[in-house]
C-alpha cells in the first residue's frame, strides 16, 4: 500500500492512517474507494500483525492464510490500477 500511496503527508504512515488513505482510493486514476470487506480484512491483517509482533501472541494458521490472501488481493489491485 505504501507504494500505491506514495509520501505520507506527515513523514511516515501509521497504521490506522495508511488503511484509511488506501481506503479511499485516491491513488489510482480515476480515485475509487475500497469496499468495505476489504478494508476490514486489511484492518484485521495490520492488528493481527502488531498483536504478534508485539503482544507475542501466536496466530493461527487460518489467520495466516487469511491474510496472505488479503495481501495477495492488495498487490493485485495494486497492480492492476498502476499498470504493473
Amino acid at each position: 500500500m505504501w507504494v500505491a500511496l506514495g509520501d505520507p503527508p506527515r513523514g511516515h504512515w501509521e497504521h490506522s492512517g495508511i488503511v484509511d488513505w488506501f481506503a479511499r482510493g485516491d491513488w489510482c486514476t480515476p480515485p475509487a474507494r475500497i469496499e468495505q470487506e476489504l478494508i476490514r480484512a486489511i484492518r484485521r491483517m495490520y492488528t493481527d500483525r502488531a498483536r504478534a509482533t508485539y503482544g507475542v501472541v501466536r496466530l493461527q494458521p487460518f489467520e495466516s492464510t487469511a491474510h496472505l490472501a488479503t495481501a495477495r488481493r492488495i498487490l493485485q489491485m495494486i497492480a492492476s490500477a498502476l499498470g504493473l
